[in-house]
């Protein structure tokens, strides 16, 4: 993985610096399976906190919640030039995310064994906050791709 020290990377490692003392203490003190399983709950939770920020006023398994959460992700290529709207209708949600500074950092730290843990956050988020919608990862930067590719699809059309 490149690891590319730019404004984009001092930027987003500034704001993961309670993460990074978080990670760095638990690797330390907790064995390394414990530490990772810990690492995933607390990405989980907080993945989780954002969304249920975000889908609030909206009733599980309705059109309305796939909506709200579709219109939020659309906005995140305005922030960050990394990020891409694949596909985006009433049923499917399909991103690409061509650089993960999250991963890069970790790596720089040496601590890239809990990068996953964002990855599978997602899966939690939405097992947890979107039922009747199926997520899958078709690429993973941390897993060696060059991009990933991550689609939300809703199978019961409402």
């Amino acid at each position: 993985m490149k690891i590319e020290k730019d404004n984009l990377f001092l930027e987003k490692k500034n704001n993961l610096k309670s993460t990074i003392s978080f990670l760095k203490a638990i690797k330390e003190i907790l064995p390394l399976d414990m530490a990772i399983e810990v690492s995933n709950k607390a990405a989980s939770n907080y993945m989780i906190s954002i969304y249920e920020d975000v889908l609030e006023g909206t009733n599980p398994d309705t059109q309305q919640r796939f909506d709200r959460f579709r219109e939020f992700y659309e906005a995140h290529p305005k922030k960050s030039p990394y990020c891409d709207i694949m596909e985006s209708s009433t049923s499917i949600l399909k991103v690409r995310f061509n650089r993960c500074p999250h991963a890069e950092i970790l790596m720089s730290e040496d601590l890239f064994q809990f990068a996953n843990s964002s990855c599978l956050s997602d899966n939690v988020m939405t097992d947890s906050l979107l039922p009747g919608i199926v997520f899958s990862r078709e690429s993973s930067i941390v897993n060696g791709s060059s991009t990933c590719i991550m689609k939300w699809e809703k199978l019961n059309k409402v």
